[in-house]
């Protein structure tokens, strides 16, 4: 079983097999889940935030929306996806945590109804992102933040599958890609190589400001600036390396 090579520690390795299902990607849980997850937390933290309405946009099974609501307790956070992930992938829902289905280019939330919106590993699999900036920007109150996240830019390879020294497997990046063939990875139960569309990450600075946001910035933090000791083989792998690009924008007061 391949969740239970590259730990240091055997013992952690038997509790990580028993928490992850089978079909899933040992490199892709440890890396979201101890990599990707804690930073992006820490920046919807940092944000400013106290008792508002979140949105999750493109939520998945809802648990960054759980944590958000945990860390951020007078809270209310609306979960919003697809209705085939929301159906097929929705976890136990915490208090004040609601799922929404629906697509993030047609939000059905009023305008400047959001205190803040965050968007985990999303705009990567959309084709026009920006129409979901525009709408990110039209449903947030003024002063309203949007975090986000893809993966890095410089992580994707084009043409063919191909791996690096250490085994990893990049995704899949032809030229001709449509949102259909994006979708119909989205929702297979492959575990792979993925189809995502690559941009570059002031391509997406450009799309916030295009959009009206004011205070943009991003940033692709590694490994390094993480707490403890990098315990996992991966982790240890974006020491030098991002494998996510996070970016931040405000609405007008």
């Amino acid at each position: 079983m391949q969740e239970r090579s590259g730990w240091q520690n055997t013992i952690v390795s038997e509790h990580y097999a028993s928490k992850v299902e089978a079909e899933q990607n040992s490199d892709n849980y440890v890396s979201k889940r101890f990599y990707h997850d804690p930073i992006f937390l820490s920046l919807i933290n940092g944000s400013g935030v106290g008792r508002s309405v979140g949105l999750d946009l493109g939520c998945g099974d809802m648990y960054l929306a759980n944590e958000v609501r945990r860390a951020i307790p007078q809270s209310e956070i609306i979960g919003m996806d697809f209705p085939t992930m929301i159906g097929q992938r929705v976890s136990e829902l915490g208090p004040q945590v609601y799922p929404v289905a629906a697509d993030a280019t047609r939000i059905p939330l009023s305008n400047e109804s959001v205190d803040f919106v965050y968007s985990s590993l999303l705009l990567h699999w959309v084709e026009n992102h920006d129409v979901v900036l525009s709408e990110v920007y039209r449903v947030l109150k003024p002063s309203g933040s949007f975090i986000g996240s893809t993966v890095h830019p410089n992580y994707f390879k084009r043409g063919v599958s191909v791996s690096d020294d250490g085994g990893e497997t990049y995704h899949f990046q032809p030229n001709n890609l449509t949102q259909p063939d994006v979708m119909s990875v989205m929702l297979s139960e492959n575990i792979g190589p993925i189809n995502y569309f690559r941009r570059t990450a002031e391509s997406y600075l450009e799309a916030l400001q295009k959009n009206g946001f004011i205070n943009c910035a991003a940033q692709a933090p590694t490994t390094q600036v993480l707490e403890g000791d990098l315990w996992h083989s991966v982790l240890r792998k974006h020491v030098t390396h991002p494998r996510f690009l996070f970016m931040m924008g405000t609405k007008h007061s």
